[in-house]
Formats: C-alpha cells, structure tokens, sequence
C-alpha cells in the first residue's frame, strides 16, 4: 500500500545526579509500490531533539538532522498466505558530526534519540553513508500474522572519519487483527558484525517491541509503540522509549 507519515519518539534515559537527558525523534517517511509491478521506492527524512540539562554550555540543546535514507522496496506474493518484501537503500550524510569542548557540545541529539527506533541506528551516526538492504518474508493468515526481517547495514564512508561497522539485522514480530486495527509483539537485535575479537553476546543488542495501530476510514492509521531495552548494557542509560505517530493511504 502506498503511504506516507510521521511518527514521534520519546526516549526515556536514565538521569544520574548531575545531567538531566531529553531525546526526541521525529521521522517523516513515505513508501510507493507500482500496483502491477510490485517494486517502488520510500524515502525517510529523521530530525531528532536532544537537550542536557542543567546547563553544561551555550549550546545545550538542539534540534538536528540525521542521516536521510532513499532506496527502492518491492514486494510479490509468493503463495496465498505468503508475501516477500525486500529493500535496497542508502543514508545520506546529512547528519552532523559531533562536537565537544568546554563552551560547545552540538551534534547528539542524534545518539540521544535513536533508542526509539534502534533499528535505523545506521541514521544516527554524523556525515555517514551505509548501504542498506534486507528481505521480510509476512505471513497473513485471517486474524493472525507474522513477519521476519533479515538485514545488513554496511558503511561505505564516514565523513567525522569514524571507523564504522557493519550491522546485522534480525528481527521477528507476531500480532493479531483486532476490530479495526492491529497490536504486535516485536524483537529487534542489532548485531556488530565486524567485531569478532568480542564475546557473541557483547555483540548483539536486543529490544523489545509492542505496537498497537487503528485504522481510521481506512485512510488514516494512528499507531503507538513502546520499546524496551533487553540488554543492560544499553538498560542502564535507557529505560524505554515511547513512539506515536500517523500514517496516511496515498493513491
């Protein structure tokens, strides 16, 4: 289905004596298939808010850009339960680099904000280009469904001269059709794949996902989503992060 939306994260990071965090994010996405083709594109254009509280400098908060993404998506059925989606994309370095000195801290907002889609973590980091791709066998039944992703997000440049890694994607969701509308249970992991002097388990990071979604005259979709770190690592920083937004039917 043709669509377009926005959607709005709030994360809610763990505050220690000194520093209070603020992080949100905002995604403004759109997605266009061909019907008798199957193949399209999407764009998605992320802004996220990140301000540290009491005041550390002049500069302690601020509105920013992530890295924008373009790519092409397609879609065929493959039997009559069974869908297969895949996409191909690339980030833009249209997110800044970070800086930190005694009188000037700009540029993470970004790092602050991305746990509440941690899936687009490869948006987050400044002046980068990653190559995208990944496949999503769905499985529709009449109340049920169900759906796999398998990803890689691989850098090809780094503009702050970061050494960036490539990342696996591994997700699963299971949900139900429910009146007009729709909930799902999620599990996203993150995996440094190019990091094998670690222990596998220091490698992968875990979230878990619970989404709800109403359709409005079948036009309009408003959604809302709560994630939850899985690891302590990223537990200790982050206590969860609440998402909302608005999908809208294109012709």
């Amino acid at each position: 289905m043709n669509r377009a939306g926005v959607a709005l994260g709030w994360s809610f990071l763990e505050d220690s004596d000194q520093v209070d965090f603020t992080g949100l994010r905002l995604d403004v996405h759109g997605e266009w298939l061909a019907p008798d083709l199957g193949i399209g594109g999407y764009a998605v254009l992320p802004v996220s808010y990140g301000r540290i509280d009491p005041d550390v400098g002049p500069n302690n908060a601020e509105w920013t850009l992530g890295d924008a993404e373009l790519g092409a998506v397609a879609r065929r059925t493959l039997m009559p339960e069974l869908d297969l989606a895949a996409h191909v994309g690339v980030t833009l370095p249209t997110a800044p680099q970070t800086t930190l000195s005694s009188d000037e801290i700009t540029g993470f907002a970004n790092s602050y904000a991305i746990w509440a889609r941690p899936g687009d973590l490869a948006q987050a980091y400044g002046e980068a280009t990653f190559v995208r791709a990944g496949v999503s066998p769905i499985h529709m039944a009449e109340k049920w469904f169900a759906r796999a992703d398998v990803a890689v997000d691989v850098p090809v440049h780094s503009g702050a001269g970061d050494d960036l890694t490539t990342l696996g994607r591994l997700n699963g969701a299971i949900g139900a059709r429910v009146g007009g509308g729709a909930a799902m249970v999620e599990v996203v992991n993150l995996i440094a794949i190019e990091e094998p002097e670690r222990e596998t388990s220091d490698r992968w990071l875990s979230f878990l996902g619970l989404t709800g979604a109403f359709n409005l005259d079948r036009a309009w979709q408003p959604l809302a989503s709560l994630v939850v770190p899985l690891d302590d690592e990223v537990n200790d920083a982050v206590g969860m992060a609440l998402l909302v937004g608005v999908e809208a039917a294109l012709p």
